[in-house]
């Protein structure tokens, strides 16, 4: 049996530096753009070309959409309506309503956040490392600054 991908579930992402090197390192040669034949095979040698460089250099990986609670499906439904609403109807009232339903929404998804770092923690076992692998993730360097240039002087 023939296995499929699942597009539900895995979603393809290309490497765009190394494609670019890819298709940069293809053999190009002239060909008489007067000749319909000539034409055709440089466009299948053109589509071949781009479609295994895309293959060579992207890869499959897991979607990771989050998993909204149904409350928080609900209000953004009631949030995005009431935004249409107030931007067609211009009306303060309507207008006073969608912010709400905005910053009700904002404190569910901090609220899911909260318990889902909460769990994060809770989890956490110092017997299989992921203690240390949560600290040295806290307190990793998040920006990477370039050497001054007097230091290469």
């Amino acid at each position: 049996m023939v296995s499929r991908l699942n597009y539900a579930t895995k979603v393809f992402t290309p490497h765009g530096k190394n494609f670019q090197n890819e298709i940069v390192r293809n053999n190009y040669m002239p060909f008489d753009s007067r000749n319909g034949e000539d034409i055709e095979t440089e466009i299948q040698k053109f589509t071949t070309d781009h479609k295994t460089a895309l293959d060579n250099t992207g890869k499959w990986n897991y979607k990771t959409g989050e998993n909204f609670s149904d409350e928080i499906r609900d209000q953004t439904q009631i949030r995005n309506r009431l935004n249409k609403v107030s931007q067609l109807t211009k009306d303060p009232r309507d207008e006073n309503l969608y912010n709400r339903a905005h910053s009700h929404l904002r404190k569910l998804h901090q609220h899911a956040n909260d318990r889902r770092k909460a769990e994060k923690i809770a989890s956490l076992n110092p017997d299989d490392g992921s203690v240390w692998k949560q600290a040295r993730w806290c307190t990793g360097d998040k920006l990477h600054m370039p050497p001054s240039l007097q230091a290469q002087k």
